[in-house]
């Protein structure tokens, strides 16, 4: 049977001993993970013990059996031992299975470990262990759910206390994802530089459609100067202009990228369409959405224009002049009274002269 708990305490014990002779800690692959796994059920199951399987595979065979791409592999195999501290003390004690253990050049891991209650055959060792070295991009699951490679800058860019504790440092970001943020649950791909982008017309003007370039300047500056990241509004862009809901729906990063390679350079603006007036003139949405701008623009382009809703029915203006403590509070400022109506004054029963 398998045993996770035993699998990611040999991980931890192995990053635990490379981090004391001065090695970067390996990431969990899942290829190298499955390899490993499945050739010490195997070695269980076949009644042997030996780098070569009984079909004459080598390590990197059953590595690349698995799905993984890189040649660079490196194998250590141990059986009988009955606690993931027996066997990393096993490998450490041997100079061979020390030295793949302290491979500068492997930057990824996987274990297996099988153990055989009724282990009747020739080779009876019940415990079977098989660890698995390579040197390979990490791979992450992505916000779409798709398997990705790691980029340390878009994980530091995602979390503003990795900024605050490391400033620009991609190796620091890498490790922190392989020892926490793996474990922690840790989002690898939050950051939207194409928003961020679109969110600051200087830097459309710097670096044109050179998302890399953002995310650093993010990390290096933007966070520190309090630069937004979701000033831009695609959902808003798109209920603006009728010729790029015809062209993209509502993909809004085609949106987001039509805006940052084109719609700057044009002056096309993203606060024609006004969502907060369309879902002040449209209660239902206010109790269905909030004051959610991106739903109510959603709403509007997939539902609201075919069902010839108003956009501009309730006013602001009016609202505030029905108001005194309203005016007193936010003087003629259309926006704060739109807010306020939306928030607040909808549920206080709040006339609005309409």
């Amino acid at each position: 049977m398998q045993n996770s708990s035993f699998v990611q305490e040999v991980v931890r014990l192995t990053n635990e001993f490379r981090a004391k002779n001065g090695l970067g800690v390996l990431s969990v692959d899942i290829d190298l993970t499955e390899a490993a796994q499945s050739y010490s059920k195997t070695m269980a199951r076949g009644d042997f013990f030996s780098h070569i399987g009984k079909d004459g595979s080598l390590p990197w065979d059953r590595a690349e059996d698995a799905g993984y791409e890189s040649g660079i592999i490196g194998e250590n195999i141990g059986a009988g031992f009955r606690t993931p501290e027996e066997i990393v003390d096993a490998w450490i004690d041997s100079d061979s299975h020390r030295a793949a253990m302290l491979n500068p050049r492997y930057n990824e891991i996987g274990v297996g470990y099988y153990f055989l209650r009724n282990d009747t055959g020739s080779v009876n060792y019940n415990s079977y262990w098989t660890q698995l070295f390579g040197q390979g991009d990490i791979e992450v699951v992505t916000a779409d759910n798709r398997v990705g490679v790691f980029d340390p800058l878009q994980y530091g860019a995602s979390h503003s206390d990795l900024i605050a504790a490391y400033g620009y440092d991609p190796f620091a970001f890498e490790q922190h994802y392989i020892i926490f943020g793996q474990t922690e649950g840790r989002a690898s791909d939050r950051f939207d530089e194409e928003r961020y982008l679109a969110s600051n017309d200087d830097l459309i003007q710097a670096f044109g459609y050179d998302l890399t370039t953002a995310t650093i300047h993010y990390i290096l500056f933007g966070y520190h100067e309090g630069r937004s990241k979701n000033d831009f509004g695609p959902m808003q862009y798109l209920a603006s202009y009728g010729d790029l809901l015809t062209a993209f729906g509502v993909n809004t990063e085609a949106a987001t990228r039509h805006y940052i390679q084109l719609g700057h350079r044009e002056g096309r603006s993203d606060e024609l369409f006004d969502a907060g007036r369309y879902l002040a003139s449209n209660t239902d949405l206010i109790q269905a959405f909030g004051y959610d701008t991106e739903s109510a623009s959603a709403h509007y382009i997939l539902l609201g224009i075919s069902e010839n809703r108003s956009t501009i029915s309730f006013d602001p203006a009016t609202y505030l002049g029905l108001h005194a403590d309203l005016r007193a509070a936010f003087g003629n400022d259309l926006d704060a009274a739109t807010r306020h109506y939306i928030q607040l004054g909808f549920n206080e029963g709040r006339v609005t002269g309409t």
